[in-house]
């Protein structure tokens, strides 16, 4: 009898104490899954909001864990805007250039079937990443009624315009671009030039008689240069290097808004600022161009009975970043007068 109760109590006890064990097994492994849980979530913590407010889960015997809910209690940066909605386009793909162009009331499938004057919307893309032209989204009126607003695509550009004279007073003019690919535009401009973002209108100025008439110059090359070589107390206010004479005190500020040429629909916001140039190595003018004209007839095909007929031409040639070459003809013309309406 005291062995059956002995067996008995023995029993009694390994019950109780496998019981205690499951209740520990239960109570504690869904505590160990939520800290892992936990864990990984705090090692994520850089991809999401703060983890801050807390709730509690009750487990076997009045156990507690506490869990964290998604809640804000800080001001977070906001998300990036999708690139259709961005108040800019500062780079990326064509892809998404067309679509912030699209979602801003330009249609850029209008570029490559306008006229030979349109450009492509992949120089589009160049300009903004040589920092030539930025794109915004400005608020203007979208109809004739000026009753109804949005945000528009708008293209800005700053632009040098360098007035060149010869000794008879007449003003050097693009008269026309021909391109390697057969593109032709007209022009009628003077030497103008797009400032790279932050860049100095002196600096431009070199520049742009560098790559735009380079070409043709006939210069010393040993001791030519672009260089900048103004002196610190240069009161004839004279920005010179040993072909170009920037005259200072000429230059005016104006600016103009208008529907682009280069880009058909993209309305354009312009500053331009213009100066009086010297250039020293310009050719002789080998023909004679006509305005309309599908050529630039040369002297010797002229003759002596049309030796008025046009304007005295030279050209130049410049190879853009694309690989394409360009040709421009130069005329120098009486009585320009430069116009900002």
């Amino acid at each position: 009898k005291t062995e059956r109760a002995r067996a008995s109590c023995l029993a009694r006890r390994a019950c109780a104490a496998a019981t205690t064990r499951a209740s520990r097994a239960l109570r504690f492994r869904p505590t160990h899954r939520i800290a892992r849980a936990l864990a990984g979530a705090r090692r994520a913590e850089h991809r999401r909001p703060a983890w801050t407010s807390t709730s509690t889960c009750v487990c076997g015997r009045g156990g507690r864990v506490a869990m964290s809910t998604r809640a804000k209690t800080r001001s977070e940066a906001p998300s990036a805007a999708p690139p259709e909605d961005a108040a800019s386009w500062t780079g990326g793909s064509l892809d998404s250039l067309a679509a912030w162009l699209r979602a801003h009331g330009v249609d850029p499938a209008a570029f490559a079937s306008a006229s030979n004057d349109a450009k492509s919307l992949s120089e589009l893309a160049r300009e903004v990443a040589r920092g030539e032209t930025s794109l915004v989204a400005n608020e203007m009126h979208e109809d004739a009624t000026k009753t109804k607003t949005r945000k528009l695509a708008e293209r800005r550009v700053r632009v040098l315009r360098l007035l060149i004279r010869d000794a008879h007073g007449r003003v050097l003019i693009e008269a026309r671009q021909e391109w390697s690919d057969g593109r032709v535009r007209e022009r009628g401009t003077p030497l103008s030039e797009k400032l790279m973002r932050d860049e100095d209108w002196r600096d431009a100025a070199f520049r742009a008689v560098s790559e735009e008439l380079g070409s043709c110059l006939v210069t010393n090359k040993t001791t030519d240069s672009f260089v900048d070589r103004r002196d610190d107390d240069d009161d004839a206010c004279v920005s010179s290097s040993r072909l170009v004479t920037l005259d200072e005190s000429s230059v005016t500020f104006s600016s103009k808004n208008r529907t682009s040429v280069s880009y058909p629909g993209l309305r354009c916001a312009y500053e331009f600022i213009t100066v009086d140039a010297e250039v020293l190595g310009l050719p002789e003018c080998d023909g004679r161009f006509v305005a309309g004209a599908t050529t630039t007839t040369t002297k010797k095909e002229n003759g002596d009975d049309e030796a008025d007929a046009g304007e005295p031409s030279f050209t130049s040639t410049e190879i853009n970043s694309d690989g394409t070459t360009l040709v421009a003809t130069w005329v120098w013309r009486e009585g320009y007068v430069v116009d900002d309406v």
